[in-house]
C-alpha cells in the first residue's frame, strides 16, 4: 500500500458513506397517507419499497446513502414526503403507479397524480442522480450534496473521464471502454463503481494511487498511478 490514500483506506477498510452520517431519515410509515400529505403540499414522493428476502440490506444502502449527507438530508426531507411500504404489511395503495417487480425492494420518486415515476431505482442510486431526479420533481432548489473539480484521471494506458458535471464517468484503456458511476467523496478519495461489473475504486483528489476494492477479502489492493485533471 502506498502513500495518504493508502493509509485512509487501511483505517476505513471497505467503509460506506454512512460512516459520514448525523441525521437519518424520517420516514413516514404509511404510504397512503404519505400521498395525502405531498398532494396538499405539492411534493413528490419518497417510497422505499420493502420486499423479498434483500429487503435488509436494500434498506440498510439506501438509509445510509442518505444518511451520508446531513445537510443535505435536511433540505430533502423540506422538498419531499419520504415513506416506506412494506410488501408483508400489504401492497402498494391502487393510486401508486405499479412497480415492475412489486416482489423486490426499490427506490421510486413520484409525483402524486402523475401515471408514472420521476424515477425507480433497484439498487442505491448515486446520490447526485438522486438529489437532482428530487429537485426536477419538487420544482425546489436543491443543492448538490458535494461538488467535485475533478474532470479526468490519466494514466500510462488509459483515462477515466466525468461526463459533465457527475456522476457518470467513463473509462477507457486497452481492455476497452468502461462505465463507472460516482458514490461521493470519502476523505481524501473518491469512490467509483463500475457498472454493471461492481468492481470498485477509490480515486485520489489529488496524484496518488488508485486502489481497487477486492470483495472476496474485503481489502484494497494499489490499482495504478494516476494523474489528476481539474476543470
Amino acid at each position: 500500500m502506498r502513500g495518504p490514500v493508502a493509509a485512509l483506506l487501511l483505517v476505513l477498510g471497505w467503509g460506506s458513506l454512512g460512516a459520514q452520517a448525523g441525521t437519518s431519515v424520517a420516514w413516514n410509515p404509511a404510504p397512503e397517507a404519505a400521498e395525502a400529505s405531498a398532494r396538499s403540499l405539492g411534493k413528490p414522493v419518497v417510497l422505499l419499497w420493502q420486499a423479498g428476502p434483500t429487503a435488509p440490506a436494500f434498506t440498510q444502502s439506501i438509509e445510509s446513502l442518505l444518511a451520508a449527507w446531513p445537510s443535505w438530508l435536511g433540505q430533502a426531507q423540506l422538498a419531499a414526503v419520504f415513506t416506506r411500504g412494506r410488501s408483508w404489511e400489504g401492497p402498494l395503495p391502487p393510486t401508486y403507479p405499479p412497480l415492475a417487480d412489486p416482489q423486490s425492494p426499490a427506490l421510486m420518486v413520484w409525483t402524486p397524480g402523475r401515471d408514472r415515476p420521476e424515477a425507480v431505482w433497484t439498487e442505491a442510486p448515486p446520490v447526485l442522480e438522486f438529489s437532482r431526479t428530487l429537485a426536477q420533481a419538487s420544482g425546489r432548489d436543491l443543492a448538490d450534496p458535494y461538488r467535485v473539480d475533478v474532470v479526468a484521471y490519466q494514466w500510462d494506458e488509459g483515462t477515466l473521464t466525468r461526463t459533465a458535471n457527475g456522476p457518470r464517468w467513463v473509462g477507457t484503456g486497452p481492455e476497452g471502454a468502461s462505465d463507472w458511476v460516482e458514490e461521493g467523496p470519502l476523505g481524501t478519495v473518491l469512490l467509483l463503481r463500475e457498472v454493471p461489473a461492481g468492481r470498485r475504486a477509490a480515486l485520489p483528489l489529488e496524484g496518488d494511487w488508485s486502489f481497487l476494492f477486492d470483495p472476496a477479502t474485503q481489502t484494497w489492493a494499489p490499482w495504478k498511478p494516476v494523474l489528476v485533471k481539474r476543470r
